[in-house]
């Protein structure tokens, strides 16, 4: 037996296991102990933060202390949920079914729970290719910031009500443009990720597997894989003919074209994440006023206020706000974007965009928000609409414009 990283490798049967990492804190602390560390040091930090303020003479505005009382509780809740789920369910392990997957093959395998679960809802299983990088955070430690390149989704909702699970099927398709698991290079790397979630009857299973995806042929054994969870799925939808979310509305015109409208507040965890962000700037530059009367303290303060007004302002509240309609004739585009009354207009025409296609725009923790993009004769692609949750919603609309401006199916 061979051990490559945190894989496991059996020469008979060839199987992989890889062990699951848990909850990933900035994509470094994996381990129920590295979170729990995490935890005690910002509760540290936090509980001394508090402490020295109070010690002053004009102490700070009640909602400063709060902010700082949150980042110790944030932390502790979630070390507390992993361990709970840890105990409950074990350390489970995931047995692929062949050697290595490779791009343009499939992943495929099952998880083992050493105590099983009680089924309840449809069990939630992502496949994740995600950049990593690794930069210095607080103590000039490595902290890895992980960025959603490709995700595939789907939900095991057919075993029997109040089932015990046991063993999790995993069947998923890579495509062949995907990049494979890269080592760290030059402060990055590649690596896939699949994530399993359930709400169960007792405690909500969460389990993360770090999977390899190697670079090489795809062997001929691998393009006949079964999918060894289509008795588990509900059969496939009939093709979406409008927007999931009803912020979106989508509405054919008379002249072949088509009209989309994204009505403001759509984006309301990621906005409010952005105020938060803000406030703790702000709160963090509120400080020095209480505590120092040298010009360098005073001039720190004012630029974490500045910063965090900008953050809460001009991206939370922005992104709150903001609305946006797409009109597609054609040979023609028509894009006004804007909040209330201050609405940007650009136009383009059909001769200038060669392509329609979705992209990951954004993501709110590991969650990855889409858009629609235009590819310009110009090489430099055009924004067309705002970041949706929903990887559905933001293909239907691609293939409206696309086929309303160029005449082309997607």
């Amino acid at each position: 037996m061979a051990l490559l990283g945190s894989f496991m490798v059996e020469s008979s049967p060839q199987q992989i296991r890889a062990f699951a990492l848990g909850m990933k804190i900035s994509g470094n602390l994996s381990s129920t102990a590295g979170i729990w560390a995490f935890t005690i040091v910002m509760n540290i930090a936090a509980g001394g933060f508090c402490y020295l303020m109070a010690l002053e003479r004009k102490p700070p505005s009640l909602w400063v202390f709060c902010v700082f009382i949150a980042m110790g509780l944030l932390p502790l809740a979630l070390a507390t949920y992993v361990t709970i789920s840890r105990f409950r369910y074990g350390w489970p392990v995931l047995e692929f079914q062949t050697f290595a997957s490779v791009p343009g093959g499939v992943l495929t395998g099952t998880i083992r729970i050493p105590k099983p679960l009680v089924y309840r809802e449809g069990i939630h299983l992502s496949l994740a290719c995600m950049r990593g990088v690794v930069r210095r955070g607080l103590g000039n430690d490595p902290v890895e910031m992980l960025s959603v390149l490709w995700e595939d989704r789907c939900i095991l909702d057919r075993f029997s009500p109040d089932a015990t699970v046991g063993q999790i099927p995993v069947f998923f398709k890579i495509p062949s443009r995907a990049k494979p698991s890269e080592d760290v290079q030059a402060g990055s790397r590649i690596l896939w990720r699949l994530d399993v979630k359930a709400k169960t009857a007792g405690v909500p299973c969460f389990m993360s597997f770090i999977v390899p995806v190697l670079a090489g042929p795809l062997s001929p054994e691998a393009r006949n894989l079964p999918d060894v969870t289509a008795a588990l799925r509900s059969p496939p939808q009939p093709a979406r003919q409008a927007p999931a979310d009803r912020r979106i509305q989508l509405r054919v015109l008379a002249d072949g074209g088509c009209q989309c409208e994204f009505a403001a507040g759509r984006n309301v965890g990621m906005a409010m994440l952005w105020m938060v962000i803000g406030a703790g700037f702000a709160g963090v530059g509120t400080i020095p006023f209480f505590t120092s009367d040298g010009a360098i303290g005073l001039a720190f303060g004012t630029i974490a206020v500045a910063v965090g007004a900008s953050i809460g302002l001009g991206l939370g509240v922005y992104g709150l706000l903001a609305c946006a309609t797409i009109t597609v004739r054609p040979g023609s585009l028509v894009i006004e974007r804007g909040v209330a009354m201050f609405m940007r207009r650009r136009q383009m025409s059909s001769g200038d965009i060669s392509d329609i296609t979705v992209r990951i725009g954004g993501q709110l923790n590991d969650q990855p928000y889409y858009e629609v993009i235009a590819a310009r004769s110009t090489g430099e692609p055009l924004t067309l609409t705002t970041l949706m949750k929903d990887k559905a919603d933001a293909e239907l609309l691609a293939a409206a414009f696309k086929k309303s401006l160029l005449g082309k199916p997607s």
